[in-house]
């Protein structure tokens, strides 16, 4: 067995690859999620983050890469579920009008996201 030497450099690249997935998967995913059913995208995120965690044991770079993608793609598939299922019990339950509290996460997640990156790149 041999051990791979990363350089902060692609761990930066990984680390945005995560980004960019999530943030390209994020508005295909919601539609899936209410069609569907938050069940289906519950064990559609549970396959791809699986196949996510398996390539977190190649030394290659380009799998792990794909695998922090596929990872991307899985988190952002979750949190659609369960924004899905925010605004289905908001209806349930009679609120009227536009449900805010998913803007609020997805507008806090966001602000989050940037915090971190830009902490990304004053620490590497």
């Amino acid at each position: 067995m041999f051990i791979t030497v990363h350089t902060s450099q692609d761990s930066t690249v990984m680390f945005d690859a995560v980004c960019t997935a999530a943030d390209a998967a994020a508005p295909p995913a919601l539609p899936p999620c209410c069609r569907r059913g938050r069940k289906t995208a519950g064990i559609a995120y549970a396959v791809i983050y699986s196949l996510s965690c398996v390539t977190k044991h190649s030394p290659r770079f380009e799998v792990l890469l794909a695998g922090r993608v596929l990872g991307g793609i899985a988190t952002s598939l979750l949190y659609s579920a369960f924004e899905s299922w925010l605004v289905a019990e908001h209806f349930k339950h009679g609120f009227s009008g536009e449900c805010e509290c998913g803007q609020a996460a997805t507008s806090s997640n966001g602000w989050s996201k940037v915090c971190l990156l830009i902490l990304n790149k004053v620490l590497l």
